[in-house]
């Protein structure tokens, strides 16, 4: 798509009228170039809101809709302050066009989660949190709704002295769809908690749907005292659903307990948690056991 003129445009159909049903399935959106203007433009289909949508096992490689633009933490913080004005109400789409350095997160509270898609565009936000008292600290703390990260790359190191530390997400909230997708935490999670520590590569913890795909974890857990930890995900809630397929954890270093630890991911036996993982790898086994869940 072409036109520098152009905008109200979609991907698969420009307008879906009122009442109308749209079933899009196995289907890939991958544009060679969009330099269409970007208002009012949607990357599957345009609709009205009684409009019945189902998108089904389809994947877009970029999105065709407008989005915010990062270049600084100047920028990262106007993106937080628009999450924030949101309050769970809309998605907020951003893109990053340069790496950056902040020790600001997104998503302050359950009342102001972020949802949307994040898209980092091949770059790299380093994160560095020193000192931090209060449980959940990550990139993004708090997240919900329909949300898809993707392209980026996170590194840094948090210091904390609480629980559910996580190098891109610390709490994904029920009900929510969460796809991860094509990144890499570079992350060092110090922690200073003595046992359960509930920290997580990727994400510490989560409800809902989330997956996880082609993404590799390469930094490091510390704390002499700190166990209970997962290399990817701290901790799935009961009734929540974790698929991790075509990943790779590779660690820097693990120097916390082993105790309680999983390499993937944690859950409770008991619970109705469903925990998959297909086609990955890991380096290094992060359990004390060393035997790594793969599916329950």
């Amino acid at each position: 798509m072409r036109s520098a003129a152009c905008w109200h445009s979609s991907s698969v159909c420009p307008w879906a009228n009122s009442g109308s049903s749209l079933t899009i399935e196995n289907s890939i959106f991958a544009p060679d170039h969009i330099t269409t203007k970007l208002a009012e433009c949607q990357t599957w289909v345009r609709k009205a809101d009684n409009v019945k949508l189902s998108n089904v096992n389809s994947y877009a490689t970029s999105e065709y809709k407008p989005y915010i633009i990062i270049r600084n933490a100047s920028d990262w913080n106007k993106f937080r302050t628009m999450v924030e004005d949101a309050k769970n109400q809309y998605d907020v789409d951003a893109r990053l066009e340069a790496d950056i350095t902040t020790s600001e997160y997104v998503g302050g509270g359950e009342a102001t989660t972020y949802r949307g898609t994040f898209d980092g565009n091949g770059h790299t936000i380093t994160f560095n949190k020193s000192g931090f008292s209060e449980e959940h600290i990550a990139p993004f703390r708090y997240v919900g709704g329909t949300t898809t990260i993707r392209n980026l790359h996170t590194a840094g190191t948090i210091s904390t002295s609480k629980r559910v530390a996580a190098g891109l997400i610390s709490e994904i909230l029920t009900g929510s769809t969460v796809n991860i997708e094509n990144c890499r935490s570079s992350v060092t999670i110090n922690s200073s908690v003595s046992g359960d520590g509930t920290n997580g590569g990727f994400v510490g913890g989560m409800n809902g749907t989330v997956t996880i795909r082609n993404c590799k974890f390469d930094g490091s857990f510390e704390g002499a005292n700190c166990s209970n930890n997962g290399g990817f995900v701290g901790w799935v809630n009961g009734s929540s659903s974790l698929t991790i397929e075509n990943c790779v954890f590779d660690p820097d270093k693990l120097s916390t307990k082993l105790e309680g630890c999983e390499t993937w991911a944690r859950k409770l036996d008991h619970e109705s948690a469903k925990v998959t993982v297909t086609n990955s790898e890991a380096i290094t086994h992060y359990s004390p056991s060393k035997i790594i869940i793969r599916s329950a």
